[in-house]
């Protein structure tokens, strides 16, 4: 019995000291590792990151509603106020609206709703057109290789000009003549004055081929789209030549390629200025925007043709951006070969845009293949919507 009894209490004290051996390796164990608490129930968790900070993590601008479709107006002829190749459009301080049309060889005013004023007979393929700040109208005659610069006279000044000719030489007289009377007919001066031009078809200093798009700068000095020679030409606004620069390539500051060198879709095809008078250039083919310094400083580019929003691709017969415009708040427009309008940042960023992808639509706020924008002084943006012979009006900005 004994000898039962002492085996028992050995088995015990075994039993108590693996026990306590237990427990004091878990308490040291617990002191030197913590357990973690829950975040969400910890008073101490991680703060939750404040709005400044994830903006400045993440930074595309938010998309924006497109603009109010305003007014459309302008139909498919040769008469007043009709169109059948509108290229270019440029306004003046009086928010007068001046459109090039390439296949009648004219320029035509408009008032800022649509009324047709007057127009000038401009050289072969009118293109691009800009006004400088003494309001002379300075028009691209692209198939002639030349720049035209135009004074719009008064109404009373051009009255007064009226002359008559002989009705014999009427074959020869403008087509805005009154009619015949007393064997002779009265012909109406044109409102318009042929100021200068300079250019002819070359590779010089000077020379052209196929100008297209006009922009001035902050200094006055205008910059042409020389867009067969892949280069941008800058000039005094009395047509001194100033600087270039450009080359067929794909590189930075270089123009055209994959283009045919030969082919003016290559670009630069269009230009504009944003508010720190840096020029943008368009290059249809390789789907680019360019960003130059006023000196012609390579600084940036964006843009591709691909099929989606904030690109250019998706046209039946050729891709790419068209023109440009920067508005109040240095975001810029851009028609494309894809019957659209976009809104963009001055560095890219897609913010907004008009018109159906890859669809050409004569409706209302559509497009087919629009060409060149302007906004008048009350923020209104005007659409050369060439292929509809009409021009389309959007509420873009508060004036």
């Amino acid at each position: 019995m004994q000898t039962v009894s002492l085996a028992r209490r050995t088995v015990l004290l075994l039993f108590l000291l693996v026990v306590g051996l237990s427990a004091l390796v878990d308490a040291r164990s617990a002191e030197s590792n913590p357990p973690t608490p829950a975040k969400a129930e910890s008073a101490e968790a991680e703060p939750a990151q404040s709005e400044p900070a994830k903006a400045a993590i993440a930074s595309p601008p938010d998309e924006i509603a497109p603009p109010k479709f305003l007014a459309a107006w302008g139909s498919k002829g040769t008469g007043d106020g009709q169109f059948e190749a509108a290229i270019g459009i440029a306004i003046n301080a009086a928010d007068d609206v001046f459109i090039t049309d390439a296949s009648n060889r004219r320029l035509q005013r408009f008032s800022r709703d649509g009324k047709y004023l007057d127009q000038a007979p401009t050289g072969n393929f009118a293109g691009g057109v800009a006004i400088d700040s003494d309001g002379l109208i300075y028009v691209a005659a692209m198939m002639d290789h030349k720049i035209q610069v135009f004074r719009h006279r008064p109404a009373a000044l051009a009255a007064a000009d009226r002359t008559t000719v002989p009705a014999a030489d009427s074959a020869k007289s403008a087509p805005t003549a009154a009619g015949a009377k007393d064997g002779k007919e009265d012909k109406q001066a044109s409102p318009y004055e042929l100021v200068r031009e300079w250019g002819k078809k070359g590779t010089a200093d000077g020379e052209f081929d196929q100008p297209g798009g006009l922009a001035f700068g902050s200094d006055g000095t205008l910059y042409v789209c020389d867009q067969v020679n892949h280069r941008v030409q800058r000039f005094s606004k009395e047509g001194k030549f100033l600087a270039k620069w450009g080359e067929y390539g794909d590189a930075n500051g270089q123009f055209g390629k994959p283009e045919a060198t030969y082919s003016r879709v290559g670009g630069p095809c269009f230009a504009a200025i944003d508010r720190d008078g840096n020029l943008y250039t368009t290059e249809p083919r390789p789907g680019r925007i360019q960003k130059f310094s006023p000196e012609g400083k390579w600084l940036a580019s964006w843009g591709s043709n691909e099929v989606r929003n904030g690109a250019f691709g998706g046209g039946k017969n050729l891709q790419g951006p068209i023109a440009m415009v920067f508005d109040r708040q240095n975001r810029v427009w851009v028609s494309a070969t894809n019957h659209r309008v976009q809104l963009f940042t001055a560095a890219g960023h897609y913010l907004t845009g008009m018109g159906t992808l890859s669809t050409p639509s004569d409706t209302a706020g559509q497009f087919h293949t629009p060409h060149a924008m302007a906004i008048n002084s009350q923020g209104v943006l005007y659409v050369v919507d060439t292929l509809n012979k009409r021009v389309q009006l959007f509420a873009c900005e508060r004036p």
